[in-house]
């Protein structure tokens, strides 16, 4: 798509790139969601946790410099009113019979105050508060999280499958075997919306789809969330760290990366500093430029997006399975 790059030849800013679209957004807004009698000021940062989605980005982010509500990356700051969602259940039109889609209205605020859980179509997680696109006419009962109703395509495409992907929003129907996924090879949970290829018989989880297949593939995904979790970050950036003589590149830590060079800790599914040249790789809170609030940020970070979170359904007993014939007769067998 059309992007700006900037053209000076500085060190500091040779990488600086913009989609057109982010370089239209406009510099001060007014967020809907939160503090109506502020004015939002965009502003280029380093790393942050949005307070709306909370996820983490480390792109442009919207705050407030009147209060300490936090910073909203710029998908949260311009949320939809409303939102037609082809999963929704469609309804006869009064006028002439015909099947629609009804608008899914944004609801932000916490769940508990209508006195019973939610839990998102999409992902089956509860949702205790937050953000949540419900639709009235079904008396709430159909709900999904914002993350699963902007963050999902309908369609994908993946370079190991010559067609098309398509969002599922149940079980396939006449599938024959066991749901797994292409890219991690881990169970699926048809009950959970996947995207999957009818001609291939082919299936991926949504947290899965953005990866580049190599040996850790899909291990920066829970498979508790729909969405991948570091869809807002940027990686690649080269810098140079007081740690190591070699230049470091920022990237999510896979299992095979091993453990960090400074505390021993795994590095899977973390933000880590990995050297282009060897084996060394710490952690980006290891690092020695950074302070120790920032760490502790980091270290708060990835711990709430570690915690797992109540699923919708409860353990159902096992079905009980007849098999035809009971009983099996076994040929005869006779030394000759």
């Amino acid at each position: 798509m059309p992007f700006y790059k900037c053209s000076q030849d500085y060190a500091e800013c040779s990488n600086f790139i913009l989609h057109e679209w982010c370089a239209r957004l406009r510099t001060e807004l007014s967020c809907r969601l939160v503090m109506q009698e502020h004015e939002l000021v965009l502003r280029q940062t380093s790393l942050f946790f949005c307070q709306i989605c909370g996820l983490p980005c480390n792109g442009f982010a919207y705050n407030c410099e009147k209060c300490k509500f936090g910073k909203i990356d710029v998908h949260c700051a311009h949320i939809p009113i409303s939102v037609l969602h082809e999963a929704h259940p469609s309804k006869a039109h009064p006028s002439n019979n015909l099947s629609r889609i009804d608008p899914l209205d944004l609801y932000y605020e916490s769940i508990k105050c209508m006195g019973t859980s939610a839990a998102c179509h999409a992902c089956r997680n509860i949702i205790e508060e937050g953000d949540t696109f419900f639709c009235a006419d079904y008396n709430y009962d159909f709900r999904l999280n914002m993350l699963c109703a902007l963050r999902l395509p309908n369609t994908i495409r993946h370079k190991y499958d010559k067609h098309p992907l398509k969002l599922s929003y149940s079980p396939v129907e006449n599938h024959k075997g066991q749901y797994f996924c292409e890219v991690c090879e881990d169970d699926l949970n048809p009950e959970k919306w996947f995207y999957h290829c009818s001609e291939c018989s082919q299936s991926i989880h949504p947290d899965c789809a953005p990866l580049i297949l190599k040996s850790e593939q899909g291990v920066n995904s829970s498979h508790d969330d729909l969405v991948y979790k570091f869809i807002n970050m940027k990686f690649g950036d080269v810098r140079n760290t007081e740690d190591h003589e070699h230049p470091m590149s920022f990237v999510a830590g896979a299992i095979t990366d091993g453990d960090c060079t400074k505390c021993g800790l795994s590095l899977q599914s973390k933000f880590i500093l990995k050297c282009l040249q060897c084996t060394f790789a710490i952690h980006s809170y290891c690092e020695s430029s950074i302070t120790l609030s920032e760490k502790h940020e980091l270290v708060e970070m990835f711990r709430n997006l570690e915690k797992k979170r109540e699923p919708k359904r409860k353990p159902q007993p096992p079905r009980v399975v007849s098999f035809y014939p009971k009983t099996i007769t076994r040929p005869e067998t006779r030394s000759i």
